[in-house]
């Protein structure tokens, strides 16, 4: 799933809150590939770059069903000692008008979840309707 994704909400704490900003991901060799704005990456700088979370959701909105994958890892930003491989597989990701920073996640710690909210034999619920 995660090989497939385009989008995932990169985690990290603000003043002390839980943040969640969705991203561009993509991955290559084991690296989830993330794009972000400056001023994401200017709180993550000065947090200290260390570790990161990213979730990524597939759901279907028909039947309220999916599967979500959580992933904590080392978290990084390219710079010019990247390889030209991995800068290529970065700029296949769109940026946030021309102001994106490029960062990485290795993963250490991979969760996945199958999820279904709506139980076995039992219809969507609809509100009454109103005349």
């Amino acid at each position: 799933m995660l090989s497939a994704a385009r989008t995932g909400n990169f985690l990290y704490t603000r003043h002390a809150m839980p943040m969640a900003r969705p991203v561009p991901v993509c991955v290559w060799n084991r690296l989830l590939i993330i794009v972000m704005d400056a001023t994401v990456r200017e709180v993550v700088m000065r947090a200290g770059v260390g570790v990161a979370a990213l979730q990524v959701d597939d759901v279907d909105r028909a039947t309220l069903r999916g599967r979500s994958v959580n992933v904590h890892g080392e978290a990084g930003f390219l710079d010019e000692k990247a390889s030209p491989a991995l800068w290529g597989a970065a700029g296949s990701l769109p940026r946030w008008e021309d102001a994106g920073v490029y960062g990485y996640v290795v993963p250490y710690d991979v969760a996945g979840e199958r999820f279904d909210f709506v139980p076995h034999g039992v219809g969507v619920v609809t509100a009454p309707r109103t005349t």
